[in-house]
This record gives C-alpha cells, sequence and structure tokens, in this order.
C-alpha cells in the first residue's frame, strides 16, 4: 500500500511522505524486536498509519508516535497469539458417526425413559431387561422366577402400562 497523494490532514503533515519515510522502519521493528512474520508485520504497520491518520491532528513528534504504536501494536498481537492455539496437523479427530443423529433421537430416548420410570417397580424391571437390556422372553421369565407365557403377558401389559400412563400424565 503506497500512498501517492499528499495528503494534508489539517496540520500540514503529508501522510504519503511519512507513510514512504516510516514504513520501513515500523515493519522492520515488529519482525526484528518482536519476532512477527512479515506479512503480519506489514498488516500491522498499515494498521497504525490508518490510526495515524484518524490522530494526525493531535500528534506532534510523528516518528516517536509512530515507534510508540507499532509496539504497542505488536505486543498486542503477540499476546493474541499466545492465547490461540494452532490445530493439528492432521486435523480435527473425525466425529464420533453414533453422535451424527444423537439430535434426532435424544427426544426418544427421553421420552422411552420417562415412559419406563412411570410403570410399577416390576414392570419397570420387565422393560428393562427386555428393551434396554436386550434379554429375550425366556431369559425373563428366568430372572423373574416365573413361566414364558406369564413374562410374555407381563410385558405386554407393562408396555400398556407405560403407554398409558406417559400419555395420559401419570394416571392408570
Amino acid at each position: 500500500m503506497v500512498l501517492h497523494a499528499s495528503a494534508d490532514v489539517g496540520t500540514g503533515h503529508d501522510v504519503g511522505a511519512i507513510y514512504e519515510e516510516h514504513y520501513d522502519l515500523l515493519v522492520g521493528i515488529a519482525v526484528s524486536r518482536f519476532r512477527i512474520p512479515q506479512a503480519d508485520a506489514e498488516t500491522l504497520a498499515h494498521e497504525v498509519f490508518l490510526d495515524f491518520l484518524l490522530r494526525a491532528p493531535g500528534v506532534n513528534d510523528q516518528r516517536a508516535w509512530l515507534i510508540a504504536c507499532i509496539c504497542n501494536a505488536s505486543k498486542h498481537y503477540l499476546r493474541t497469539a499466545q492465547r490461540t492455539e494452532p490445530l493439528p496437523e492432521a486435523g480435527p479427530d473425525p466425529a464420533d458417526p453414533r453422535s451424527a443423529r444423537a439430535v434426532d433421537t435424544w427426544p426418544d430416548e427421553l421420552a422411552a425413559r420417562e415412559a419406563f420410570e412411570r410403570p410399577t417397580p416390576r414392570c419397570q424391571l420387565a422393560l428393562r431387561l427386555r428393551y434396554l437390556d436386550g434379554h429375550t422372553v425366556p431369559e425373563i421369565a428366568d430372572i423373574l422366577g416365573t413361566t414364558k407365557r406369564y413374562a410374555t403377558k407381563l410385558i405386554g401389559r407393562c408396555l400398556d402400562q407405560a403407554q398409558r400412563r406417559y400419555v395420559g400424565g401419570g394416571g392408570k
């Protein structure tokens, strides 16, 4: 960026000449003293000159003001850079495929949990064994100490009870 016009900002400051005279100095300070990369140092120097355009009427010693500004801008750059953490070269870990549809399944899971909490404790156990733990009806019959036929009937009755209580807001 080169300012070709001799912009007079109200106090006789020729901004183009000041830019030409101090640009390399400001970039050099940022690079050598603060070890800021060249491209970022050039950006900082441009920002300092933009700020100078706004404040030039109140600046008495341009060189001192510009040097102080580039030092402050460089320190701010370094403070900000310390707070950032670069991404790993391989990129972020890929998302867990199971979580891709989590938002879609959460309402159903929450509704199912609430429905399972409303029936009697024996029904809660039968439903948990069948639908959450994945036990078969004969296994449930063994766990509950009953027949397969009764376990089937119990699971069906408990599902009806859970549905009625969930849909009906807790009534029997």
